[in-house]
């Protein structure tokens, strides 16, 4: 009677909750998270410093270089890129950016698409710059728009 069915194999996972059905938008929300805090957990186990896990958003395209610190209410986005010993935040947004070593980058800044940050460059409180060309060693002053 039952001959006509395949084997059936079992599968070890090491975290149960991948296994988790998704049925409504409450339990999309709970897998959405699961996967935003592991790939924090990857970035932070790569010397990046979060300061706010909680409150930080970050995409799975971003690449962040060592030792760089990340304060709370940060979103990066889409295919930013983000040097070595940078300091980002607290509530910067970035979007299809690059952010050089060394450099710095708000309060309350954002990076808009095309923008290019080279090495060393300070970037102010309230900034915002869209499609920009920063040189190495440059400063934007607060309250700027390039």
């Amino acid at each position: 009677m039952f001959l006509h069915l395949e084997p059936v194999t079992v599968v070890t996972l090491d975290d149960p909750r991948e296994a988790m059905g998704v049925k409504d938008r409450v339990r999309l929300a709970a897998a959405i998270e699961i996967v935003r805090r592991r790939m924090l957990e990857n970035l932070m186990l790569g010397g990046v410093t979060i300061v706010d896990p909680d409150s930080t958003f970050i995409d799975a395209d971003v690449v962040i270089g060592q030792d760089t610190v990340i304060e709370p209410f940060t979103v990066l986005k889409g295919s930013t890129s983000i040097g070595a010993e940078c300091h980002i935040g607290p509530h910067v947004y970035i979007e299809d950016a690059r952010l050089g070593d060394r450099s710095d980058c708000g309060p309350f800044a954002k990076l808009r698409p095309g923008t290019e940050i080279a090495e060393d460059v300070h970037i102010g409180s309230f900034a915002e710059l869209v499609r920009t060309k920063v040189g190495r060693g440059s400063r934007v002053p607060h309250v700027s728009y390039l």
